[in-house]
C-alpha cells in the first residue's frame, strides 16, 4: 500500500522496470506499452493520494487522477480497482482485466488480458502471493490463498488454495507440476 512519496516512487520504479522507455514515437503513435504504462502510472498516484491524509488539494487530485485512469481504462479494457497490487506490476496487453477492490496480489505480478480476481461477501477475496503469473483469460475466485511463484495456465479457473512453487491449470485447476 503507498503511504509515502518514497512508496510512490518505488512502486512507480518497480512497475517501470517491465516497460520500455518511452520516446517520443511511442508518445505519438499511442502504442499499446505507452498506453498501459501510463494507466500505472495514474493507478499509483490515485492510490497515494487515496492513502494520505484527507484535505481539499487531495481530493483535487484524487478525482484528477482517477478521471484520468478512468478514460484509459475505457480504452484498454481494465478494471482495476486501487490497492490491489503490489510494486512490478506487469500487464501485457491491453483487453478486459477485471479485479475485485478486496482482492490482494504480491509483488511482481504478471497479468494478461481476460483475468479475472474475484468473489463474494459470503466467500471472501482472493490473496496472490509474489512473482506470480497468470494467464490469458484465467479466473480466480473466491477466498483462496495462491502462494509466492505460481504460475497459473491460461484459461484456468482456481477456486482452491494453491502452494507455493506450483504450475496450476485446467477448470478447475489442479496442480500440473511443483517447481
Amino acid at each position: 500500500m503507498i503511504r509515502t512519496k518514497s512508496d510512490l516512487k518505488m512502486y512507480l520504479k518497480e512497475d517501470a522496470k517491465n516497460y520500455p522507455p518511452i520516446k517520443l514515437k511511442d508518445r505519438i503513435l499511442k502504442t499499446p506499452k505507452y498506453m498501459i504504462h501510463r494507466y500505472l502510472i495514474f493507478l499509483r498516484y490515485s492510490e497515494y493520494y487515496t492513502n494520505i491524509p484527507y484535505g481539499f488539494f487531495n481530493r483535487i487530485m484524487i478525482l484528477h487522477y482517477r478521471y484520468k485512469m478512468r478514460m484509459l481504462s475505457y480504452k484498454l479494457g481494465f478494471q482495476i480497482a486501487e490497492n490491489v497490487f503490489g510494486p512490478g506490476l506487469n500487464i501485457y496487453a491491453y483487453g478486459t482485466i477485471i479485479t475485485n477492490p478486496q482482492a490482494k496480489v504480491g509483488a511482481h505480478c504478471t497479468i494478461y488480458p481476460g483475468v479475472t480476481l474475484g468473489g463474494k461477501v459470503e466467500n471472501g477475496y482472493p490473496t496472490i502471493g509474489n512473482n506470480c503469473f497468470i494467464g490469458l483469460g484465467s479466473k480466480v475466485l473466491g477466498g483462496i490463498t495462491i502462494g509466492n511463484n505460481v504460475y497459473i495456465a491460461p484459461n484456468a479457473v482456481v477456486v482452491k488454495d494453491v502452494e507455493d512453487n506450483c504450475i496450476v491449470g485446467g477448470i478447475p485447476a489442479k496442480v500440473i507440476k511443483k517447481k
